[in-house]
Protein backbone atom coordinates (compact mmCIF):
# COMPACT_ATOMS: atom_id res chain seq x y z
CA UNK A 1 0.00 0.00 0.00
CA UNK A 2 1.22 3.47 -0.77
CA UNK A 3 1.01 6.28 1.75
CA UNK A 4 1.79 9.94 1.35
CA UNK A 5 3.96 10.90 4.28
CA UNK A 6 5.85 13.73 2.69
CA UNK A 7 4.83 16.25 5.32
CA UNK A 8 7.11 16.61 8.25
CA UNK A 9 7.32 19.34 10.88
CA UNK A 10 10.93 20.30 11.51
CA UNK A 11 10.34 21.13 15.15
CA UNK A 12 8.06 23.77 16.62
CA UNK A 13 10.17 26.54 15.20
CA UNK A 14 9.09 30.11 15.67
CA UNK A 15 8.41 31.84 12.38
CA UNK A 16 10.81 34.73 12.39
CA UNK A 17 10.78 37.75 10.09
CA UNK A 18 13.96 37.87 8.09
CA UNK A 19 15.28 39.57 4.99
CA UNK A 20 13.39 41.11 2.13
CA UNK A 21 11.73 38.45 -0.03
CA UNK A 22 13.06 37.70 -3.48
CA UNK A 23 9.67 36.30 -4.49
CA UNK A 24 7.26 37.74 -7.04
CA UNK A 25 5.24 40.87 -6.53
CA UNK A 26 1.48 40.80 -6.17
CA UNK A 27 -0.50 41.59 -9.24
CA UNK A 28 -3.32 44.11 -9.12
CA UNK A 29 -5.87 41.44 -8.32
CA UNK A 30 -3.81 40.39 -5.32
CA UNK A 31 -2.42 37.18 -6.76
CA UNK A 32 1.08 36.18 -7.61
CA UNK A 33 2.98 33.20 -8.96
CA UNK A 34 6.51 32.15 -9.58
CA UNK A 35 5.69 32.53 -13.23
CA UNK A 36 4.76 36.20 -12.88
CA UNK A 37 8.34 37.26 -12.25
CA UNK A 38 10.04 38.89 -9.33
CA UNK A 39 10.13 42.64 -8.91
CA UNK A 40 11.80 42.74 -5.52
CA UNK A 41 8.61 42.86 -3.45
CA UNK A 42 8.81 42.53 0.32
CA UNK A 43 7.03 40.04 2.53
CA UNK A 44 7.05 40.15 6.32
CA UNK A 45 4.95 37.97 8.59
CA UNK A 46 5.65 40.27 11.51
CA UNK A 47 5.12 43.63 9.82
CA UNK A 48 2.23 42.84 7.49
CA UNK A 49 0.28 40.18 9.38
CA UNK A 50 -0.72 38.99 12.83
CA UNK A 51 -0.68 35.30 13.70
CA UNK A 52 -4.27 34.16 14.19
CA UNK A 53 -4.64 30.83 15.97
CA UNK A 54 -8.30 30.72 14.89
CA UNK A 55 -7.21 29.88 11.34
CA UNK A 56 -7.64 26.13 10.93
CA UNK A 57 -5.06 25.02 8.35
CA UNK A 58 -3.14 21.74 8.13
CA UNK A 59 -0.39 23.26 6.01
CA UNK A 60 1.18 21.91 2.86
CA UNK A 61 -0.08 18.50 1.77
CA UNK A 62 2.22 17.54 -1.06
CA UNK A 63 5.03 18.76 -3.31
CA UNK A 64 5.86 16.58 -6.30
CA UNK A 65 8.15 17.23 -9.25
CA UNK A 66 6.36 17.02 -12.59
CA UNK A 67 9.46 17.70 -14.70
CA UNK A 68 13.12 18.64 -14.16
CA UNK A 69 12.04 22.28 -13.83
CA UNK A 70 8.54 22.17 -12.32
CA UNK A 71 7.05 21.21 -8.96
CA UNK A 72 3.32 20.91 -8.23
CA UNK A 73 2.42 21.98 -4.68
CA UNK A 74 -0.96 21.31 -3.06
CA UNK A 75 -2.77 21.84 0.23
CA UNK A 76 -6.24 21.65 1.76
CA UNK A 77 -8.67 24.45 2.61
CA UNK A 78 -7.91 26.84 5.41
CA UNK A 79 -10.73 28.61 7.29
CA UNK A 80 -11.53 30.43 10.45
CA UNK A 81 -12.69 27.91 13.03
CA UNK A 82 -16.03 29.68 13.57
CA UNK A 83 -16.61 30.51 9.88
CA UNK A 84 -16.34 27.62 7.38
CA UNK A 85 -17.43 29.92 4.56
CA UNK A 86 -14.22 31.89 5.04
CA UNK A 87 -12.34 29.18 3.11
CA UNK A 88 -13.39 30.76 -0.17
CA UNK A 89 -11.58 33.98 0.70
CA UNK A 90 -8.34 32.48 1.96
CA UNK A 91 -5.12 33.10 0.06
CA UNK A 92 -1.89 31.19 0.50
CA UNK A 93 1.78 32.13 0.63
CA UNK A 94 4.24 29.60 -0.79
CA UNK A 95 7.84 29.38 0.39
CA UNK A 96 10.74 27.45 -1.12
CA UNK A 97 14.33 26.69 -0.18
CA UNK A 98 17.16 24.20 -0.51
CA UNK A 99 17.32 23.40 3.23
CA UNK A 100 14.58 22.33 5.66
CA UNK A 101 14.75 25.72 7.42
CA UNK A 102 14.70 27.95 4.33
CA UNK A 103 10.94 27.78 3.60
CA UNK A 104 10.21 28.82 7.19
CA UNK A 105 11.83 32.19 6.54
CA UNK A 106 10.25 35.19 4.87
CA UNK A 107 13.04 35.33 2.30
CA UNK A 108 11.85 32.00 0.93
CA UNK A 109 8.54 33.44 -0.28
CA UNK A 110 7.95 32.77 -3.98
CA UNK A 111 4.22 33.36 -4.52
CA UNK A 112 0.89 34.45 -3.07
CA UNK A 113 -2.12 32.75 -4.59
CA UNK A 114 -5.56 34.03 -5.44
CA UNK A 115 -8.50 33.38 -3.14
CA UNK A 116 -9.46 29.74 -2.70
CA UNK A 117 -6.63 28.34 -4.84
CA UNK A 118 -5.31 25.03 -3.51
CA UNK A 119 -2.48 24.22 -5.93
CA UNK A 120 0.50 26.02 -7.33
CA UNK A 121 3.06 25.06 -9.97
CA UNK A 122 6.54 26.31 -9.18
CA UNK A 123 8.42 26.85 -12.45
CA UNK A 124 11.42 28.47 -10.74
CA UNK A 125 11.13 31.56 -12.95
CA UNK A 126 12.43 33.72 -10.11
CA UNK A 127 15.69 31.75 -10.12
CA UNK A 128 15.92 31.79 -13.90
CA UNK A 129 16.06 35.60 -13.75
CA UNK A 130 19.35 35.41 -11.84
CA UNK A 131 22.58 36.05 -13.70
CA UNK A 132 23.88 32.62 -12.64
CA UNK A 133 20.82 30.51 -11.81
CA UNK A 134 21.44 27.35 -9.79
CA UNK A 135 20.70 23.93 -11.30
CA UNK A 136 16.99 23.20 -11.05
CA UNK A 137 17.10 19.54 -11.97
CA UNK A 138 18.40 16.70 -9.79
CA UNK A 139 17.82 18.86 -6.71
CA UNK A 140 15.85 18.46 -3.48
CA UNK A 141 13.55 21.43 -2.84
CA UNK A 142 11.78 22.19 0.44
CA UNK A 143 8.35 23.88 0.55
CA UNK A 144 6.00 25.38 3.11
CA UNK A 145 2.60 27.08 2.83
CA UNK A 146 0.77 29.45 5.18
CA UNK A 147 -2.76 30.84 4.87
CA UNK A 148 -3.60 34.56 4.95
CA UNK A 149 -6.84 36.51 5.16
CA UNK A 150 -6.80 40.32 5.41
CA UNK A 151 -4.13 40.94 8.08
CA UNK A 152 -4.30 37.46 9.64
CA UNK A 153 -1.81 34.68 8.98
CA UNK A 154 -1.68 31.04 10.06
CA UNK A 155 1.21 29.74 12.13
CA UNK A 156 2.21 26.72 10.05
CA UNK A 157 5.68 25.18 10.14
CA UNK A 158 5.04 22.03 8.08
CA UNK A 159 7.67 21.42 5.41
CA UNK A 160 7.66 18.90 2.60
CA UNK A 161 10.14 18.03 -0.14
CA UNK A 162 10.16 17.50 -3.87
CA UNK A 163 13.02 16.01 -5.82
CA UNK A 164 13.34 17.22 -9.38
CA UNK A 165 14.74 14.56 -11.72
CA UNK A 166 17.80 15.12 -13.86
CA UNK A 167 17.17 16.88 -17.15
CA UNK A 168 15.53 14.80 -19.83
CA UNK A 169 18.20 14.32 -22.48
CA UNK A 170 18.99 11.72 -25.12
CA UNK A 171 21.97 9.43 -24.96
CA UNK A 172 25.35 10.40 -26.32
CA UNK A 173 25.51 7.91 -29.18
CA UNK A 174 23.81 8.37 -32.55
CA UNK A 175 24.06 5.44 -34.97
CA UNK A 176 24.28 7.64 -38.06
CA UNK A 177 26.77 10.11 -36.57
CA UNK A 178 28.85 8.07 -34.14
CA UNK A 179 28.73 4.41 -35.15
CA UNK A 180 28.22 3.97 -38.89
CA UNK A 181 31.14 6.26 -39.93
CA UNK A 182 33.56 4.11 -37.94
CA UNK A 183 33.33 1.25 -40.40
CA UNK A 184 34.42 3.60 -43.18
CA UNK A 185 37.16 5.32 -41.17
CA UNK A 186 38.88 2.18 -39.87
CA UNK A 187 41.43 1.15 -42.50
CA UNK A 188 43.65 -1.80 -43.19
CA UNK A 189 47.19 -0.79 -42.10
CA UNK A 190 48.63 -2.78 -45.03
CA UNK A 191 46.32 -1.23 -47.62
CA UNK A 192 44.70 2.04 -46.61
CA UNK A 193 42.30 1.89 -49.56
CA UNK A 194 40.55 -0.94 -47.72
CA UNK A 195 38.14 -0.42 -44.80
CA UNK A 196 35.53 -2.53 -42.99
CA UNK A 197 32.93 -1.94 -45.68
CA UNK A 198 35.24 -3.25 -48.35
CA UNK A 199 34.22 -6.73 -47.19
CA UNK A 200 31.09 -6.12 -45.11
CA UNK A 201 28.66 -4.08 -47.17
CA UNK A 202 25.18 -4.95 -48.42
CA UNK A 203 25.55 -7.34 -51.35
CA UNK A 204 29.16 -8.07 -50.40
CA UNK A 205 28.91 -9.18 -46.78
CA UNK A 206 31.74 -11.54 -45.91
CA UNK A 207 30.55 -14.19 -43.50
CA UNK A 208 27.04 -12.76 -43.83
CA UNK A 209 27.96 -9.72 -41.67
CA UNK A 210 26.69 -6.43 -43.16
CA UNK A 211 28.17 -3.40 -41.36
CA UNK A 212 26.74 -0.78 -43.71
CA UNK A 213 23.23 -0.50 -42.24
CA UNK A 214 21.58 -0.49 -38.83
CA UNK A 215 19.47 -3.48 -39.82
CA UNK A 216 22.53 -5.40 -40.96
CA UNK A 217 24.46 -4.77 -37.76
CA UNK A 218 21.55 -5.69 -35.48
CA UNK A 219 20.70 -8.81 -37.50
CA UNK A 220 24.35 -9.89 -37.58
CA UNK A 221 24.77 -13.27 -39.19
CA UNK A 222 21.15 -14.04 -38.45
CA UNK A 223 17.99 -12.33 -39.65
CA UNK A 224 15.97 -9.36 -38.33
CA UNK A 225 13.45 -11.84 -36.95
CA UNK A 226 16.14 -14.10 -35.47
CA UNK A 227 19.23 -11.92 -34.94
CA UNK A 228 22.72 -13.22 -34.23
CA UNK A 229 24.78 -10.08 -33.73
CA UNK A 230 27.73 -9.00 -31.65
CA UNK A 231 25.54 -6.10 -30.46
CA UNK A 232 23.62 -7.00 -27.31
CA UNK A 233 21.33 -4.04 -26.49
CA UNK A 234 21.99 -2.48 -23.06
CA UNK A 235 25.08 -4.65 -22.44
CA UNK A 236 27.99 -2.53 -23.61
CA UNK A 237 30.94 -4.48 -22.23
CA UNK A 238 29.46 -7.79 -23.37
CA UNK A 239 28.86 -6.37 -26.85
CA UNK A 240 32.47 -5.34 -27.34
CA UNK A 241 33.69 -8.64 -25.90
CA UNK A 242 31.50 -10.46 -28.41
CA UNK A 243 32.77 -8.26 -31.23
CA UNK A 244 36.39 -9.09 -30.37
CA UNK A 245 35.59 -12.80 -30.11
CA UNK A 246 34.02 -12.87 -33.56
CA UNK A 247 36.69 -10.59 -35.07
CA UNK A 248 39.49 -12.93 -33.94
CA UNK A 249 37.74 -16.29 -34.38
CA UNK A 250 39.66 -19.13 -35.99
CA UNK A 251 43.38 -19.59 -36.65
CA UNK A 252 45.91 -17.75 -38.85
CA UNK A 253 46.50 -20.82 -40.99
CA UNK A 254 42.80 -21.09 -41.88
CA UNK A 255 42.60 -18.57 -44.71
CA UNK A 256 38.81 -18.44 -44.45
CA UNK A 257 38.79 -17.57 -40.76
CA UNK A 258 38.00 -14.16 -39.30
CA UNK A 259 41.42 -14.11 -37.61
CA UNK A 260 43.27 -14.69 -40.87
CA UNK A 261 41.29 -12.04 -42.74
CA UNK A 262 41.65 -9.49 -39.94
CA UNK A 263 45.29 -10.18 -39.07
CA UNK A 264 46.58 -6.84 -40.39
CA UNK A 265 44.06 -4.94 -38.21
CA UNK A 266 44.98 -7.04 -35.16
CA UNK A 267 48.76 -6.63 -35.58
CA UNK A 268 48.39 -2.84 -35.77
CA UNK A 269 45.28 -2.15 -33.64
CA UNK A 270 45.88 1.62 -33.60
CA UNK A 271 45.67 1.74 -37.39
CA UNK A 272 48.03 3.19 -40.00
CA UNK A 273 47.78 6.67 -38.45
CA UNK A 274 47.07 6.31 -34.71
CA UNK A 275 46.06 9.94 -34.24
CA UNK A 276 43.37 9.67 -36.94
CA UNK A 277 41.09 7.21 -35.15
CA UNK A 278 41.36 4.65 -37.93
CA UNK A 279 42.42 1.56 -35.95
CA UNK A 280 40.29 -1.33 -34.79
CA UNK A 281 40.76 -0.26 -31.14
CA UNK A 282 38.87 2.93 -31.98
CA UNK A 283 35.70 0.82 -32.15
CA UNK A 284 35.82 -0.13 -28.47
CA UNK A 285 34.26 2.89 -26.80
CA UNK A 286 31.62 3.70 -29.46
CA UNK A 287 30.38 0.09 -29.63
CA UNK A 288 30.33 -0.15 -25.84
CA UNK A 289 28.45 3.12 -25.34
CA UNK A 290 25.99 2.63 -28.20
CA UNK A 291 25.10 -0.82 -26.89
CA UNK A 292 24.85 0.46 -23.30
CA UNK A 293 22.26 2.99 -24.46
CA UNK A 294 20.21 0.28 -26.15
CA UNK A 295 21.65 0.34 -29.70
CA UNK A 296 18.68 2.50 -30.68
CA UNK A 297 18.10 3.68 -34.22
CA UNK A 298 17.22 7.17 -32.95
CA UNK A 299 18.05 8.99 -29.73
CA UNK A 300 15.46 8.89 -26.93
CA UNK A 301 14.92 11.72 -24.43
CA UNK A 302 11.59 10.51 -23.01
CA UNK A 303 11.68 9.06 -19.47
CA UNK A 304 9.91 5.80 -18.62
CA UNK A 305 6.75 5.79 -16.48
CA UNK A 306 4.85 3.45 -14.22
CA UNK A 307 1.36 3.01 -15.66
CA UNK A 308 -0.45 2.89 -12.32
CA UNK A 309 -3.86 3.30 -13.99
CA UNK A 310 -3.42 0.03 -15.89
CA UNK A 311 -5.68 -2.60 -14.28
CA UNK A 312 -2.93 -5.20 -14.66
CA UNK A 313 -0.69 -3.11 -12.40
CA UNK A 314 -3.25 -2.81 -9.60
CA UNK A 315 -1.58 -3.32 -6.23
CA UNK A 316 1.89 -3.69 -7.74
CA UNK A 317 3.73 -1.05 -5.75
CA UNK A 318 4.53 -2.19 -2.25
CA UNK A 319 7.28 -3.59 -0.08
CA UNK A 320 7.97 -5.59 3.07
CA UNK A 321 10.71 -6.82 5.35
CA UNK A 322 11.69 -10.36 4.31
CA UNK A 323 14.01 -10.67 7.32
CA UNK A 324 15.10 -8.32 10.07
CA UNK A 325 17.25 -6.06 7.85
CA UNK A 326 16.27 -6.81 4.22
CA UNK A 327 13.51 -5.18 2.19
CA UNK A 328 11.81 -6.66 -0.87
CA UNK A 329 9.92 -4.34 -3.20
CA UNK A 330 7.32 -5.27 -5.80
CA UNK A 331 6.66 -2.79 -8.61
CA UNK A 332 5.15 -2.99 -12.11
CA UNK A 333 7.24 -2.98 -15.25
CA UNK A 334 7.82 0.60 -16.35
CA UNK A 335 6.86 1.63 -19.87
CA UNK A 336 9.20 3.40 -22.28
CA UNK A 337 8.25 2.50 -25.87
CA UNK A 338 10.80 4.95 -27.32
CA UNK A 339 13.74 2.96 -25.94
CA UNK A 340 12.66 -0.55 -26.91
CA UNK A 341 15.49 -1.90 -29.08
CA UNK A 342 14.95 -3.32 -32.54
CA UNK A 343 15.14 -6.88 -31.24
CA UNK A 344 12.21 -6.15 -28.92
CA UNK A 345 13.86 -7.47 -25.76
CA UNK A 346 13.06 -5.56 -22.57
CA UNK A 347 15.95 -7.12 -20.64
CA UNK A 348 18.19 -4.33 -19.39
CA UNK A 349 15.98 -1.59 -20.85
CA UNK A 350 15.07 0.11 -17.56
CA UNK A 351 17.01 0.83 -14.39
CA UNK A 352 14.80 0.76 -11.29
CA UNK A 353 16.35 3.24 -8.84
CA UNK A 354 15.45 2.91 -5.16
CA UNK A 355 15.56 5.74 -2.62
CA UNK A 356 14.76 5.34 1.07
CA UNK A 357 14.65 7.29 4.32
CA UNK A 358 13.27 6.94 7.82
CA UNK A 359 10.77 9.63 6.79
CA UNK A 360 9.87 11.31 3.53
CA UNK A 361 12.01 14.31 4.29
CA UNK A 362 15.10 12.29 5.22
CA UNK A 363 15.36 10.45 1.89
CA UNK A 364 18.87 11.00 0.55
CA UNK A 365 18.16 11.70 -3.10
CA UNK A 366 21.85 11.94 -3.97
CA UNK A 367 22.45 8.37 -2.81
CA UNK A 368 20.13 5.60 -4.01
CA UNK A 369 20.08 2.52 -1.80
CA UNK A 370 19.69 0.16 -4.76
CA UNK A 371 19.44 0.07 -8.54
CA UNK A 372 18.29 -2.89 -10.59
CA UNK A 373 18.27 -3.74 -14.28
CA UNK A 374 16.33 -6.83 -15.34
CA UNK A 375 17.77 -10.04 -16.74
CA UNK A 376 16.09 -11.87 -19.65
CA UNK A 377 14.23 -14.14 -17.21
CA UNK A 378 13.13 -11.26 -14.98
CA UNK A 379 11.92 -9.24 -17.97
CA UNK A 380 9.38 -11.98 -18.68
CA UNK A 381 7.89 -11.99 -15.19
CA UNK A 382 4.65 -10.21 -14.25
CA UNK A 383 6.34 -7.86 -11.79
CA UNK A 384 9.70 -6.43 -10.83
CA UNK A 385 11.12 -7.46 -7.46
CA UNK A 386 14.02 -5.60 -5.84
CA UNK A 387 15.87 -6.54 -2.64
CA UNK A 388 18.08 -4.24 -0.61
CA UNK A 389 19.61 -4.09 2.87
CA UNK A 390 18.29 -1.41 5.23
CA UNK A 391 21.45 -1.06 7.33
CA UNK A 392 23.97 1.66 8.17
CA UNK A 393 27.71 1.65 7.46
CA UNK A 394 28.21 -0.61 10.51
CA UNK A 395 25.70 -3.18 9.27
CA UNK A 396 23.14 -2.22 11.91
CA UNK A 397 19.42 -1.96 11.12
CA UNK A 398 18.58 1.71 10.53
CA UNK A 399 14.94 1.64 11.65
CA UNK A 400 11.84 -0.53 11.82
CA UNK A 401 9.95 1.87 9.59
CA UNK A 402 10.98 3.51 6.34
CA UNK A 403 9.64 5.35 3.32
CA UNK A 404 10.71 4.13 -0.12
CA UNK A 405 10.40 5.62 -3.60
CA UNK A 406 11.19 3.68 -6.77
CA UNK A 407 11.85 5.68 -9.94
CA UNK A 408 12.34 4.05 -13.35
CA UNK A 409 15.10 5.41 -15.58
CA UNK A 410 16.00 4.51 -19.14
CA UNK A 411 19.47 3.75 -20.51
CA UNK A 412 20.24 7.19 -21.96
CA UNK A 413 22.84 7.86 -19.26
CA UNK A 414 24.25 4.37 -19.01
CA UNK A 415 27.40 5.16 -20.95
CA UNK A 416 28.42 7.62 -18.20
CA UNK A 417 31.14 5.92 -16.17
CA UNK A 418 30.13 6.29 -12.53
CA UNK A 419 29.04 3.95 -9.75
CA UNK A 420 25.89 5.74 -8.56
CA UNK A 421 25.76 3.73 -5.33
CA UNK A 422 29.34 4.50 -4.26
CA UNK A 423 30.46 7.79 -5.76
CA UNK A 424 32.10 10.71 -3.92
CA UNK A 425 29.46 13.43 -3.45
CA UNK A 426 32.08 15.89 -2.20
CA UNK A 427 33.71 15.92 -5.64
CA UNK A 428 31.94 18.39 -8.00
CA UNK A 429 33.03 16.41 -11.05
CA UNK A 430 31.50 13.26 -9.56
CA UNK A 431 28.28 15.13 -8.81
CA UNK A 432 28.08 16.27 -12.42
CA UNK A 433 28.63 12.71 -13.66
CA UNK A 434 25.87 11.59 -11.30
CA UNK A 435 23.55 14.22 -12.78
CA UNK A 436 24.34 13.03 -16.32
CA UNK A 437 23.95 9.37 -15.42
CA UNK A 438 20.51 9.91 -13.86
CA UNK A 439 18.94 11.70 -16.84
CA UNK A 440 15.66 10.42 -18.25
CA UNK A 441 14.35 9.37 -14.85
CA UNK A 442 10.63 9.43 -14.14
CA UNK A 443 9.25 12.16 -11.88
CA UNK A 444 6.53 9.87 -10.45
CA UNK A 445 7.36 10.24 -6.77
CA UNK A 446 4.98 7.73 -5.19
CA UNK A 447 5.88 6.59 -1.70
CA UNK A 448 5.77 3.20 -0.01
CA UNK A 449 5.59 2.97 3.78
CA UNK A 450 7.20 -0.20 5.14
CA UNK A 451 7.07 -1.31 8.78
CA UNK A 452 7.95 -4.38 10.76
Amino acid sequence: MSFNLKNCVFGLVAVLPLAVSCGPSLSEDGTGSAGSGSTGSTFSRQTDYSIDLNIDFAGITDASAISPGEVLISWGDAMFIDDPASAAGMRYVIFRGETPQAPLRDAGQIAITGQGELTFTDDFSDLLLLENPPPLDNTTWYYSVVAIADESISNNVQVTTARTPSAYAPGTMSFEDDVLPLFTNIRNPSDTTQNCLSCHETGNAAGGMDLSTLEGILAGVGTPANPNSFIIPFLGDDSYTEFRARFTAGTPVDQGSALANHLDYIVEPDGPTPEAGDGIEDLALPIRNWAFEGALPTLDSTPPVFEFADVYNAGLYYGKFINFDTIRLYVPHASDPESIPVNGSLAGQIDYVVYAGETSNTIDWDHPVAMKSLTINEAGQDEVSIDFKWVDENGELISNELVVVVLPMDAAGRSVDIDVLNYDDTDPSQLELFRQRMRNMSSQEREILITQ
